[in-house]
């Protein structure tokens, strides 16, 4: 896992909807977000950026970090 920076909004109802993420000095602007879970590492979000690559962020909410764990490593096949 890689530390980010993520621009993100948190509702009241405890969904968290990431709008952007840094990693590299590039910027990735979300265009979607799908699967959401949780457990013992964190709250992770897939996320899919232009070109129809998939991500997967992690937020930690103890540390209040995020993490990059797999950058593109998905591409939406539908």
């Amino acid at each position: 896992m890689v530390p980010i920076e993520v621009t993100a909004r948190f509702f009241r109802d405890g969904n968290i909807i990431p709008k952007d993420f840094y990693w590299q000095n590039t910027q990735y602007p979300v265009i979607s977000t799908g699967r959401h879970w949780q457990d013992e590492k964190g709250y992770h979000i897939l996320v899919m950026t232009p070109g129809e690559l998939v991500h997967e962020l992690i937020f930690l909410p103890a540390e209040l970090c995020w993490y990059l764990n797999n950058l593109g490593s998905y591409r939406n096949t539908t």
